[in-house]
């Protein structure tokens, strides 16, 4: 028997053996306190789930289903943020998303894979992983493309591919690429930046190839891929899925082989230092080590700018949460929850970016008022505001918001003749008349009268605010306070178009009074709209 053979053989037995009784080789502690392992599963869209476990006592921690998900391929952790990169396939994506980790999975945020969906170059990743100390990650196509697989060099905040080379596809496998790792220490080779894959899908004993990784050529289109240069070759003593690298050293080779994870310690590669079960999961595929930041990147405080605001009615606002830790840095990837309450009802989650903030916009109402804005970092995903610090993570803050009636046009008139008549929304009859123009000030009554039997309304003006006519003298606004059934205040707005002269059938009305009245824009039935500036 050829002595690889032999050696791959031993190994499997012993593996084998060390999975029936759960226990590892040699040591468990292969990595230092602190040191986690996320895994993406293979599965059926929308269930495939990312796992973590502490690779330094061998023990599952938590899981949870990111959105968006889909058949999991790819994963990579990004010492910056502590976030997790993740690509999955089927149907074809096109992007590498950002999450926050365990149990959370918050999508942090999204960029295009080369030229995105359904572009030239292809669409899903089979593996990911991070150069260290740069804004660039490693991808290795899952598609083969003329029998080689394409490993590529993203830009890891556009998405734009830098550099690309080939490898020749696994001989006995004929699915796609799911092994990938960089790595600057690989055995006794000179320092340098070396890639690590397979070249295959399955788990079958496919050589690891060790790309020298400056050998990738800039990105020209996918039929410009040049054959990378492979340095050396390794034989692993199981078949593997996924896998990354102890970096800095002892520089061991972790793997998966969808339900074991392996130490195979440095390069041959060839001895399995501990063997841990995946449990819950049973179809891993790629795989990625990192030390995340636990005392720092939660959320201490949460600020919202701008605290008060003042805007026309119906306009758009937005405000910006800035959430940052103890130390006053940015914490990316966690959900804040906005509520709006008063003269407008709006909720809303969104999830800061990597400068720690998040924006949240909405429209507002169509008459004056003032709402509050609360917002809350959740960090635990559950929509309800837990204890802010110092006595938990879920830091809040208020703005104000005062919605004002639009400027007058100099010189508006609407002139309302003839008994106006219409039938409103609810199916009563209503009759309503009026004036208001613009000199120095805006002036003016109006009165409207809902005759039932759906509605009781009897409006009169106590004032006229502003008066606002469209640029072709064809449309008015008019803004105000007025009594319903001769008591209260209640702001209005009354919005007609002057058509035709007479305007009956073809002219509009319409009021909304802010005790929630609203009749809807109607045409006359009887009546006239002038409107001139």
């Amino acid at each position: 028997m050829p002595a690889t053979q032999f050696l791959r053989t031993g190994a499997l037995l012993v593996l084998a053996l060390a999975a029936l009784l759960w226990i590892p080789l040699a040591g468990a502690t292969h990595a230092p306190p602190g040191t986690k392992l996320w895994a993406y599963e293979s599965n059926a869209p929308p269930t495939a789930r990312i796992y973590q476990y502490d690779i330094a006592t061998d023990t599952f921690e938590t899981s949870c289903l990111p959105t968006p998900s889909g058949n999991g391929r790819a994963i990579a952790f990004d010492p910056q943020d502590s976030n997790l990169w993740y690509a999955f396939i089927g149907p074809a994506d096109g992007f590498i998303h950002k999450t926050t980790r365990p149990p959370e999975c918050v999508h942090v945020t999204q960029i295009p894979f080369g030229d995105g969906p359904g572009g030239a170059t292809q669409d899903d990743i089979g593996a990911l992983d991070l150069e260290p100390g740069t804004n660039r990650l490693w991808a290795a196509g899952y598609t083969p493309v003329a029998d080689r697989q394409v490993l590529y060099q993203v830009n890891a905040s556009t998405g734009a591919i830098l550099k690309a080379c080939s490898v020749p596809k696994a001989l006995f496998d004929p699915g796609g690429n799911d092994t990938l790792a960089y790595t600057e220490q690989v055995g006794t080779l000179p320092a340098g930046s070396y890639l690590l894959t397979d070249a295959g899908e399955f788990n079958t004993l496919d050589p690891l190839q060790v790309v020298d990784a400056s050998s990738a050529a800039p990105y020209a289109g996918p039929e410009f891929v040049p054959p990378c240069i492979v340095v050396a070759t390794f034989d692993p003593p199981v078949g593997v899925t996924g896998i990354d690298v102890e970096d800095p050293p002892p520089n061991d080779l972790i793997a998966t082989d969808t339900q074991l994870i392996y130490d195979f310690g440095d390069a041959p590669y060839t001895l399995v230092g501990a063997v841990m079960p995946a449990t819950p999961a049973d179809s891993l595929e790629d795989i990625t080590l990192g030390v995340p930041q636990v005392a720092e990147n939660e959320p201490f405080a949460l600020d919202l700018s701008p605290a008060a605001a003042s805007n026309q009615v119906g306009t758009q606002h937005c405000v910006t949460a800035t959430v940052t830790d103890e130390g006053g840095q940015p914490v990316a990837g966690v959900s804040v929850v906005f509520d709006v309450t008063g003269t407008s009802t709006q909720h809303d989650t969104v999830a800061t970016n990597a400068s720690g903030q998040a924006v949240f916009c909405y429209t507002g109402p169509p008459l004056p008022g003032t709402d509050v804005i609360h917002a809350f970092a959740d960090a635990n995903g559950d929509a309800t505001q837990g204890a802010p610090p110092p006595a938990g993570d879920e830091p809040a803050d208020v703005a104000s918001k005062t919605w004002v009636p639009p400027v007058s046009t100099p010189g508006c008139t609407i002139k309302i003749t003839q008994g106006g008549r219409i039938t409103a929304l609810n199916g009563d009859p209503a009759t309503f008349g009026g004036n208001a123009d613009v000199d120095v000030t805006a002036s003016g009554q109006q009165q409207y009268q809902d005759h039932g039997p759906a509605a009781d309304v009897d409006f009169h003006s106590i004032d006229v605010d502003s008066v606002i006519c469209s640029p072709d003298g064809r449309e008015a606004e008019i803004y105000g306070d007025g009594t319903v059934n001769g008591s209260g205040s209640f702001p209005y707005r009354i919005r007609c178009r002057d058509v035709a002269d007479p305007g009956t059938g073809v002219d509009r009305y319409g009021i909304v009074i802010g005790n929630g009245y609203a009749s809807g824009d109607r045409t006359l039935e009887g009546g006239n709209v002038k409107i001139h500036d």
